[in-house]
């Protein structure tokens, strides 16, 4: 897998490869998670935790899931999401970690199925991502669509934007992120109809202003 200048050579439940430029770094993952992350089906009421211990110690035996959602080429960094227990709604834990420093930043945590593509602003202080959550036949259609998060990574905070993306006759799929400015970000992608007959998508688009979010 290449992204602008690295090459991320693997990535599973254990570790992260990277290569650039003749250099080689390898992030071991199985200690980033913690007692309170970890949970065998994620319920919230801590009945069914996996590791015992303080709530801030390291849980290597959590059953991972790992994901690298972006590369800030300019400031050296890659962000990664691990998430653990669940299958519609698990939580996930964002990372980045500094090529220069070697060093492992934990963020915010948040829910979703899965999470797909992130972008960092050019400032360095926004990370937008993908939240794709569970569809399944019985939906008939009627799945939720993908959201867009970001984070305010220099202060730790996360906002939701509406989920009135697009109209509410369809399910957005978001396939592409991009920052127009330090503060906006555009997304495009498609609308798949509500409609049980075959009908072709048909595409979407818009922007996020962060200075209209509000960050807890």
């Amino acid at each position: 897998m290449q992204v602008g200048s690295l090459e991320i050579s693997q990535f599973d439940s254990n570790e992260i490869q990277l290569r650039q430029g003749g250099k080689e770094w390898h992030i071991d993952v199985t200690h980033l998670l913690r007692v309170n992350d970890c949970y065998g089906n994620f319920t919230g009421d801590g009945s069914e935790q996996i590791c015992t211990g303080p709530a801030k110690s390291p849980c290597p035996a959590c059953p991972r899931m790992v994901g690298v959602i972006a590369w800030d080429q300019h400031r050296q960094k890659l962000y990664f999401v691990i998430g653990s227990g669940g299958w519609q709604a698990r939580p996930w834990t964002v990372f980045n970690y500094n090529l220069v420093t070697r060093h492992v930043t934990r963020f915010s945590s948040t829910f979703a199925t899965n999470i797909g593509q992130g972008e960092v602003s050019s400032s360095g202080q926004y990370l937008a991502y993908v939240q794709v959550f569970h569809c399944s036949p019985g939906m008939q259609g009627h799945c939720p669509s993908d959201a867009i998060e970001v984070m305010d990574l220099w202060n730790r905070r996360i906002a939701h934007p509406p989920y009135g993306l697009t109209p509410n006759d369809g399910v957005i799929r978001i396939q592409q992120l991009t920052w127009s400015s330090p503060s906006v970000v555009n997304y495009s992608g498609s609308v798949d109809p509500f409609n049980p007959e075959p009908q072709p998508d048909r595409p979407t688009k818009g922007s996020l202003d962060m200075r209209t979010l509000e960050f807890r």
